[in-house]
């Protein structure tokens, strides 16, 4: 056979193999895609009969309410005091002893068992630092357009000014709408300036923050059908252990606090954030509770009573108090028919004070004389874009401290390397010093 023969008979192989291959390819496919759906069936189940639970009934215990844990069907009640005690080994010699004696008498109180549990959790602030950005950011933009309007409003003022167009009508529009402007604006810089120290704060403080300790003690009521006259109702065993556990976490709160130790009970909402974390400690640091009842940790600003005691002693002095007590009801009912809502106005009503009420000085006010000149210059008082000239300085000193920064930073480097020159020389505090002699 020669070689040209040879060769035509191996590629006569090589494509029979190659159409084998195929082939074989072929058939798996079918075999496995095509063949195997065919066997595949629609199993029809019904679900009528299908035990339903809730998510509680994998839970152990029934339910959160009234400060207490309820278990065991509604029979065990348990209550929970939070402890924050002090530094004893740093303290006198007589604050240890008073303590001892107390804690003594703590321990005495005891007549049933207790248990004393001790925990750490993370301090997780990145939720509330990202309320607080967001608020800033949201802050910022209002303050940007804010401040836009009003450059708006006196270019538009100055321009009908210089063309002899600005009417008496005109010129008290836009005057008013200017200040009413300038006091928005005023509010919305108060309120970046109090998020930004709040910002501050908390970067400053989640840098350093170590884990929190938690330390309780919990005890419980349980009850006993045997001990009492007659059979209680679900709702009287409920409202007895409402009193019961009251009763003794105030002996032990009592007790606890001539020890020097400050204790409180744990309420609902933290009740179930113990419960959470004892169950589930890994996401409960993850994913973390961002709502309080009856909180305004989340608020972007926190107002206070405007109105001090001894404003009302002073009113009453002066007497306008009942003047005061009138423009309070007059500017309450006045936001009443404007549609604001009963609570929100009676926390408007709590950020007012006496000079927002206009109760002093009202007659001085009605009998000054108002001068064209004083005219002029509440004008141009209403007129200058006061949030401007702040902003620049605030963006110079921003720099200016900016800078300093990079100066110190700068510097840093070559103390630490004049201090590592140092590091093997030991001042005695005498005239003489030495340095280390060289290990051999």
């Amino acid at each position: 056979m020669t070689l040209h023969n040879m060769v035509k008979v191996v590629q006569l192989i090589a494509i029979i193999i190659a159409i084998v291959i195929v082939l074989v390819g072929l058939y798996a496919y079918w075999y496995l895609k095509v063949r195997k759906k065919k066997k595949v069936t629609e199993e029809t189940i019904n679900y009528d009969t299908l035990e339903r639970k809730d998510s509680i009934d994998f839970c152990k215990f029934d339910d959160i309410k009234d400060d207490m844990i309820i278990t065991d069907g509604g029979t065990r009640f348990i209550g929970i005091i939070k402890a924050r005690g002090f530094d004893y080994f740093q303290s006198r010699a007589s604050e240890q002893n008073m303590t001892e004696g107390g804690y003594g008498m703590f321990i005495n109180s005891i007549t049933q068992p207790i248990t004393f549990r001790q925990y750490t959790k993370a301090v997780d602030l990145d939720g509330v630092r990202e309320n607080y950005k967001n608020a800033y950011d949201r802050t910022e933009q209002m303050l940007f357009n804010l401040n836009e309007d009003f450059n708006r409003l006196t270019s538009q003022y100055y321009d009908l000014k210089s063309e002899d167009k600005l009417t008496d009508e005109i010129e008290w529009e836009l005057l008013s709408q200017c200040e009413n402007l300038a006091s928005k604006i005023e509010v919305y810089d108060y309120r970046r300036l109090h998020l930004a120290d709040n910002l501050n704060y908390i970067d400053q403080v989640s840098k350093v923050t170590s884990p929190e300790k938690v330390q309780t003690y919990v005890y419980d009521w349980t009850y006993d059908p045997l001990m009492g006259v007659s059979d209680l109702t679900d709702a009287e065993i409920h409202k007895k252990a409402i009193t019961e556990l009251k009763r003794k976490g105030d002996a032990y709160i009592h007790a606890l606090g001539n020890a020097g130790v400050r204790a409180s009970r744990v309420r609902n909402d933290e009740l179930v954030q113990m419960m959470r974390r004892h169950f589930h400690p890994l996401t409960a640091n993850v994913f973390t509770a961002k709502d309080f009842e009856a909180s305004n940790y989340y608020e972007e600003i926190t107002s206070s009573s405007g109105l001090k005691e001894s404003d009302y002693e002073l009113a009453m002095q002066e007497g306008v108090l009942e003047q005061v007590q009138d423009q309070q009801d007059k500017v309450y009912n006045e936001m009443i028919e404007r549609g604001v809502d009963a609570e929100v106005a009676d926390k408007i009503m709590e950020s007012y004070d006496i000079e927002a009420l206009g109760a002093f000085n009202t007659e001085d006010e009605n009998n000054r004389t108002i001068t064209s000149g004083d005219i002029e210059e509440r004008k141009k008082e209403i007129l200058t874009n006061k949030f401007e000239e702040r902003e620049k300085k605030r963006i110079k000193e921003e720099k200016a401290r900016e800078e300093k920064e990079k100066r110190v930073a700068q510097i840093a480097p070559a103390k630490e390397s004049k201090k590592d020159e140092q590091k093997d020389h030991i001042f005695t505090g005498l005239s003489l010093d030495f340095d280390m002699p060289d290990e051999k």
